[in-house]
């Protein structure tokens, strides 16, 4: 700081160094960007600022409102519809992102999406949201909300099913499926899953007495049931998971990645045992055909047969067809 101007008194450097017009439109600018006002309240509000009460004027607003329209603010004039306040839709100083820019974070949050870590793409939806404010561009603003694999889901539904496998309770939960249409769920949450780009809940059905998993983006509301006991439900919904251990060999065994339902429990030069949760049979048993011949489920015998009978009729099926 320089020692000249620390020797003037404090009253003295308000008066002589600041620029009072640069002062007003700065307390103004303040103002405006954290809420709308009347003339009536900024008058107020102004003459209660110890440098701006004493010279104020009745064209101190109007004047100190121009110059900041001048330097690139829009702030429309007055009228019934905004209830005669002075509010900035606009200015200069506001976080500028172009179509371009727009299209190298809608690539990015791809980049995210593809990890399938469904927290992180909630976060960064989220940052995008608040950037979003800041784009006068509609269509660029646009891009930067709702061009993501979770914009139908609904927060609050999200929030409910997190608490609910969070306490492993019991839920009513209306929901829509392709097959059935409408459907009201008595339901044990579990665990949520990030898979092809879309949102997942599983659990236990009650009505269907199985492991099921609802699109969250299908789900159209969900109360809490406090009638129900689910402690012995629970239990039992975990039984019906299958621990199931196969044998990966070649660029499979080399290429494969642990999970939260997958670890690799033995390991040598060409080939890898891995133990698996399987929830989906449907699914586990898809992902197995993808290995090819890579792949040799090891125990438990009911999937050996299981996983025998499915090539002997994916064998048929193809010889059928030459």
């Amino acid at each position: 700081m320089d020692k000249n101007i620390q020797k003037y008194p404090i009253r003295e450097i308000k008066e002589n160094v600041i620029s009072k017009t640069g002062y007003r439109a700065l307390f103004l600018l303040r103002l405006l960007l954290t809420d709308s006002y009347t003339r009536e309240e900024l008058t107020e509000i102004f003459a209660q600022d110890p440098l701006i009460g004493k010279d104020l004027s009745e064209d101190t607003i109007t004047n100190t409102i121009n110059a900041l329209r001048q330097v690139g603010c829009i702030i429309p004039k007055p009228n019934k519809k905004n209830n005669f306040k002075y509010s900035i839709t606009l200015h200069p100083f506001s976080l500028k992102i172009s179509e371009t820019n727009a299209l190298y974070l809608h690539e990015l949050r791809k980049g995210v999406i593809s990890t399938g870590d469904w927290q992180l793409i909630d976060a960064v939806n989220n940052l995008y949201n608040k950037l979003a404010e800041f784009i006068p561009d509609k269509y660029t603003k646009e891009l930067i909300k709702t061009k993501h694999p979770l914009r139908d889901v609904d927060k609050k539904v999200l929030q409910d099913l997190i608490l609910a496998t969070k306490q492993k309770s019991t839920v009513e939960i209306r929901y829509y499926s392709a097959k059935n249409g409408w459907e009201e769920l008595s339901f044990i949450p579990d665990f949520i899953e990030f898979e092809n780009e879309k949102l997942y809940v599983w659990g236990y059905s009650y009505k269907y007495n199985e492991i099921s998993y609802l699109r969250i983006d299908k789900i159209k509301a969900v109360t809490q049931n406090t009638y129900r006991s689910n402690k012995e439900v629970y239990e039992k919904y975990l039984k019906m998971v299958k621990r199931v251990r196969y044998e990966l060999k070649g660029l499979a065994s080399h290429t494969f990645s642990e999970n939260r339902f997958e670890r690799i429990i033995s390991k040598t030069e060409s080939t890898i045992i891995v133990e698996a949760e399987v929830y989906s049979e449907f699914n586990f048993i898809q992902k197995l055909l993808s290995y090819g011949p890579d792949c040799k489920i090891i125990e438990p015998e009911e999937y050996k047969s299981k996983f025998v009978e499915i090539l002997k009729n994916i064998r048929a099926k193809y010889e059928e067809s030459i």
